[in-house]
């Protein structure tokens, strides 16, 4: 045996820091196995999500879709002891267009501010006719009436 081969081996064999050493590495491959587990789980959920979204027709998907959506949830009155209202839920409806979609920019300016008079038919007519973009705010805050109208 060489000097260098004897420096190198242990001097004494440490049976409790082996033991300790060999929990923990047992405790490492669990943890390791525990976290693959999850993980594929996690996969195999998305997975079978995907699946059963492809096995759908279109149209149940698009119903799917816009269920939440179509729903209205409107908060409950709130009132005073004596029962008289201090606070509701107004509902407020807005105007938006697709630039897209407008065929006839002055003849829709022209309607639009017709109907709505807080409108700026200029500012209208400049928004509509800007084709890089896909949404315009035409209006916020319409009455009920106005809505109706438009």
């Amino acid at each position: 045996m060489t000097a260098r081969a004897a420096a190198l081996r242990p001097v004494a064999s440490f049976p409790l820091a082996e033991q300790i050493a060999d929990r923990a590495e047992a405790r490492l491959r669990v943890r390791t196995r525990f976290v693959l587990c999850a993980v594929l789980l996690a996969f195999a959920l998305i997975g079978g999500q995907l699946v059963r979204l492809a096995l759908k027709g279109a149209a149940e998907v698009k119903v799917t879709l816009a269920e939440p959506l179509a729903r209205s949830w409107s908060r409950p009155d709130i009132v005073d002891r004596h029962g008289r209202l201090l606070a509701t839920d107004v509902g407020m409806h807005s105007l938006y267009a697709d630039p897209h979609q407008v065929l006839d920019v002055d003849e829709a300016t022209e309607k639009l501010a017709a109907v709505l008079p807080s409108v700026d038919a200029t500012e209208l007519r400049k928004v509509l006719a800007d084709r890089s973009r896909r949404f315009a705010w035409v209006a916020r805050g319409l009455s009920p009436r106005q809505a109706q109208r438009v």
